[in-house]
């Protein structure tokens, strides 16, 4: 087996800045809609990509979001060219009033390269929910605009099950497992070590994790968290779709749970995740930051 862990160039951190919120979005779990939210509450929101001319970020002074776009997600390439660490760590719209890094689907560890103490926040879903959504989302954003990638053809033209046996993508594969962990184990992995690194980074570096099956309870939870103004109203997108597993057969549906036995723990254990947070609902964010500094901080 063959891991890829994050890069181990641990940038200094500049102790007097304020903390550095990472938003990292695992696909179809209604994190569109939580960026979004994101951006409502942070004013001004400063879209940049690396390739905009320096004269812009006048325009992004009084922004308290930065989202960094490199381009638009096609598999397979969304896990392994989505997290230009580097990139993102010399942008010089990354300024010191940014509050929250919003990124197309980062995987974890841009914090090492980054002169400045991050905690990261995320939202997961059903495995075998997610797999099925990703794949019929693609599938009619093929139809709609062909775009000649021969990966997506692949998802148009075959059934999802043979999809998967076929092995054309790693996210179908404890994709947000994965990213959680900052590790890129082949396909079909389920080996133990990627799912104990996941739990241990949650732990670790997360202020707060969430799940698409509990939008609302995680938006209120966020927005205690934040001092956010009433946006638990705004609902996911998600929600209101009738279920995509209802289309596959049962091999189908026991094939996604084979090769996502390890996004199903990180699902469960995201729910309670969740319940604790409830359970400790309005504690302030100076007072959670103390806690996860101590965790992040103990020896090991």
């Amino acid at each position: 087996m063959t891991l890829v862990d994050t890069p181990t160039t641990v940038a200094p951190v500049a102790a007097m800045q304020d903390p550095l919120f990472v938003f990292l979005h695992n696909p179809r779990t209604g994190g569109t809609s939580l960026r979004e939210v994101i951006k409502e509450t942070s004013k001004e929101l400063g879209r940049a990509s690396r390739d905009r001319q320096l004269a812009e970020a006048a325009e992004l002074q009084d922004s308290t979001a930065y989202e960094f776009s490199r381009m638009p997600i096609a598999p397979p390439t969304v896990y392994e060219d989505s997290g230009d660490f580097q990139a993102i760590a010399t942008s010089p719209f990354l300024t010191p009033n940014i509050r929250f890094l919003l990124q197309g689907h980062l995987r974890f560890g841009v914090h090492e390269q980054l002169a400045r103490e991050c905690w990261y926040l995320t939202l997961v879903r059903d495995p075998v929910e997610r797999v099925a959504s990703l794949y019929h989302w693609f599938r009619e954003r093929e139809r709609a605009a062909p775009s000649g990638n021969p990966l997506r053809q692949q998802l148009l033209n075959l059934p999802l099950k043979q999809v998967l046996e076929k092995g054309i993508w790693k996210e179908f594969s404890n994709g947000q497992t994965r990213r959680i962990a900052g590790m890129d184990p082949r396909y079909g992995d389920n080996h133990n070590q990627l799912i104990k690194q996941a739990l241990d980074n949650i732990e670790r570096y997360f202020i707060f994790v969430g799940t698409q099956e509990r939008y609302e309870e995680s938006l209120r939870v966020l927005s205690s968290l934040f001092s956010w103004p009433e946006v638990a109203s705004r609902r996911s997108r998600a929600r209101g779709i009738a279920r995509e597993t209802d289309t596959e057969d049962a091999d189908t549906i026991a094939l996604i749970h084979e090769l996502n036995i390890l996004d199903d723990r990180l699902f469960r254990y995201a729910n309670k995740f969740l319940d604790r947070d409830i359970a400790t609902f309005g504690e302030p964010l100076a007072k959670r930051l103390r806690r996860l500094r101590r965790k992040r901080d103990a020896p090991r």
